[in-house]
């Protein structure tokens, strides 16, 4: 696939053309990055922050390079850069979000994992979904979710 290049400077656009070759195409962020990953219960594909995995007493949301960690993951949010390890019950089914919600009052944000609150937050990121055919493990990317890519925080 070949890119068209409109630039005001010459200069530019030659850096431009020649990073953005047929061989090295433009990296995509947000939400169209996500691909979804279909792993059984406690499935072993995917070891990165934010890892849905099924438990003894029923779902968890952990670290996946260590289960035992207190902490599944982290984020870019003001005062929630670490996020704790979250417990589902066995019965829990849908979806799995991390999601934040700002308070005005305050100035801060609240970031919870879990399904996802009605009227919908401005910031959310689903990490994966729980049905009675298994954990469909949507965020792959393995690192710290970055609001700050997509939105003003």
């Amino acid at each position: 696939m070949d890119y068209k290049i409109v630039v005001a400077s010459p200069a530019l656009e030659n850096a431009v053309k020649s990073h953005f070759s047929t061989s090295n195409p433009p990296r995509r962020f947000g939400r169209s990055s996500l691909r979804d990953v279909v792993v059984p219960a406690g499935g072993e594909e995917y070891t990165g922050y934010f890892k849905i995995i099924q438990t003894e007493t029923g779902y968890a949301v952990v670290n996946g390079r260590n289960y035992n960690d207190q902490y599944c993951g982290t984020t870019d949010i003001p005062g929630n850069s670490n996020i704790p390890r979250t417990e589902f019950s066995s019965n829990f089914r849908g979806g799995i979000y991390l999601y934040a919600i700002y308070d005005n009052e305050s100035e801060t944000y609240t970031v919870t994992l879990g399904n996802l609150p009605s009227p919908s937050p401005l910031l959310y990121r689903q990490i994966g979904s729980i049905s009675d055919s298994g954990i469909t493990q949507t965020y792959t990317d393995g690192w710290s979710i970055n609001f700050g890519r997509e939105y003003f925080l």
